[in-house]
């Protein structure tokens, strides 16, 4: 009996062995993957911060363009260039919304308006 005792100690003792070695290569495995998911992020990170960059860049150079387009408008025979837009009572005119109205475009020509200039 003492030595049924002893052998089941001792494969109790084997089975918790065995059990310890797997968990120790579960760990090893899951902090290879760690560090993998960790390197991942770091070049994930610098890829975001690239686009960032390049997406600021793209803003500036729409910006950039969009300060530099002449708006133009043909009224009567005549080219006029729209240079400034105005407020009026709680409402705002840009540019292309002059350009886009001749409506608005012969009234601003008509009071000789600075926002208005005759091209041809």
């Amino acid at each position: 009996m003492a030595e049924d005792k002893n052998k089941g100690a001792a494969a109790a003792a084997s089975d918790s062995e065995k059990e310890l070695a797997t968990m120790k290569e579960k760990v090893a495995a899951l902090e290879a993957e760690n560090k993998d998911l960790k390197a991942e992020i770091k070049k994930n990170e610098s890829e975001l911060k690239d686009a960032a960059e390049i997406v600021a860049d793209l803003k500036e150079k729409v910006k950039a363009g969009n300060a530099g387009k002449v708006r133009t408008i043909k009224i009567d025979g005549s080219v006029y260039q729209v240079v400034g837009g105005f407020r009026k009572g709680d409402k705002t005119y840009k540019p292309e919304d002059i350009a886009s109205d001749e409506k608005i475009a012969k009234e601003l020509i008509k009071k000789q308006s600075g926002l208005i200039k005759k091209v041809k």
